[in-house]
């Protein structure tokens, strides 16, 4: 299957040439595990290189478009305040030491090898979300109002992401998951969906009245709606707010993007 995309994607991907000064190149990867992703070019690339797997459906439209919006905002500032979040070692075992005794209290019922495992996953888990949702919500946002043609593919998927995220409230999840990650996932999913869902004129977040996750989803979609300022410096402070608000602040830091291995995969 040939990378076969529909024009609004097209145009944003010259959007991203034309912004960035460089081109981008369309290499099919068999082993990827996602449909597409974006491999932004660093200053000793000679191209941006979009990763596709030969594997895909229409959806692929809107990962490439997601992604390119994350470059459109980042190359939309000088190269000195680009900053990217990460997480490393530091970051880990500080989260580790914060999530002691809950670790404790699972490793009794689910047993240490497995915990070694699990610890991993929750993190990546909840720093991916804290880092990506707030700059993942005004790039929804941008899309939904900019390019009406890719509407329809748009809202498949974050319906898909919905539901996902309503079959993962639980009782067997949330018996095998520290309750600060599993409340705390929820509470920025609540925050998505209702503020993704007033924009859009949909309820998604109906499943969640009467849960714990309304009252602080709420309070966290105000704080985001309340401070919002549409940039990537905006998405660097709403971030930042995010983890303020959830007690996640020890759980990442900010570098340079230059500084970004040459190979990650945006």
């Amino acid at each position: 299957m040939s990378l076969n995309l529909i024009g609004s994607v097209h145009s944003i991907l010259g959007k991203v040439e034309e912004l960035t000064g460089k081109k981008i190149e369309c290499v099919e990867k068999k082993d990827l595990p996602v449909p597409a992703t974006i491999q932004a070019a660093k200053k000793n690339m000679p191209a941006h290189r979009l990763l596709y797997n030969k594997e895909h459906n229409e959806l692929i439209n809107y990962l490439i478009a997601n992604e390119c919006g994350h470059i459109l905002r980042i190359y939309s500032v000088s190269e000195e305040k680009r900053k990217f979040p990460v997480a490393n070692q530091r970051t880990l075992i500080r989260f580790m030491k914060e999530m002691q005794p809950e670790i404790q209290r699972l490793t009794s019922i689910l047993g240490f090898e497995k915990i070694k495992q699990l610890i991993i996953v929750w993190y990546d888990g909840i720093v991916f979300q804290l880092t990506k949702m707030p700059t993942d919500i005004m790039i929804e946002k941008w899309m939904y109002s900019c390019y009406p043609e890719l509407r329809p593919i748009q809202l498949e998927a974050i319906s898909g992401q919905r539901e996902k995220a309503i079959l993962s409230m639980s009782d067997s999840i949330r018996r095998v998951t520290p309750a600060r990650i599993y409340d705390t996932s929820h509470y920025m999913n609540y925050t998505f969906f209702k503020i993704l869902g007033d924009h859009f004129h949909i309820n998604y977040v109906e499943p969640y009245n009467y849960t714990r996750y309304f009252r602080k989803g709420e309070e966290l979609a105000a704080i985001t709606e309340r401070n919002r300022i549409d940039d990537h410096e905006g998405d660097i402070m709403m971030i930042d707010k995010w983890a303020e608000y959830l007690e996640l602040t020890s759980s990442y830091e900010w570098t340079n993007y230059k500084d970004i291995r040459d190979d990650y995969l945006h």
